[in-house]
């Protein structure tokens, strides 16, 4: 018989992470977006389902789709996140939408942003304000 020690035990589970961070400077319809990384350490299945920032009156999670050559703009009610996986939060694909912005985001400032998961888990991180490079970088 073995015993099991605490050598032997299992790791924690990491919890979830976000990287890259940033915020791309106001539109001309005077809207902006947030972009980030998400990954998911944990042993469970995560769903964003609430996002604001400190910089708008409403953020909205969309996801950018391509079709026929034509680009739409989805509003969703969450994006999963599974065991292990990571998602990018990227100008073509899911990202934040920033509306109702209370002053022009300019290069050098950050936004505050506020992540909610249905599991009740909060982020909050802080993003650079960055140009949005035609090419969609």
């Amino acid at each position: 018989l073995f015993a099991c020690t605490p050598a032997d035990a299992p790791a924690p589970a990491a919890d979830l992470l976000v990287t890259d961070a940033w915020v791309r400077t106001t539109a001309a319809d005077g809207t902006s977006a947030a972009y980030m990384t998400i990954t998911n350490g944990t042993g469970t299945l995560e769903r964003l389902i609430r996002a604001s920032a400190d910089a708008a009156d409403v953020t909205m999670l969309h996801e950018t789709v391509i079709e026929g050559g034509i680009a739409r703009m989805d509003h969703l009610t969450g994006i999963d996140i599974a065991p292990g996986q990571s998602i990018a939060l990227e100008p073509i694909g899911y990202h934040l939408m920033l509306i109702g912005l209370r002053h022009e985001l300019v290069v050098g400032e950050q936004v505050s942003i506020t992540l909610e998961f249905d599991s009740g888990k909060t982020i909050t991180v802080d993003a650079d304000v960055r140009p949005l490079v035609e090419g969609g970088s």
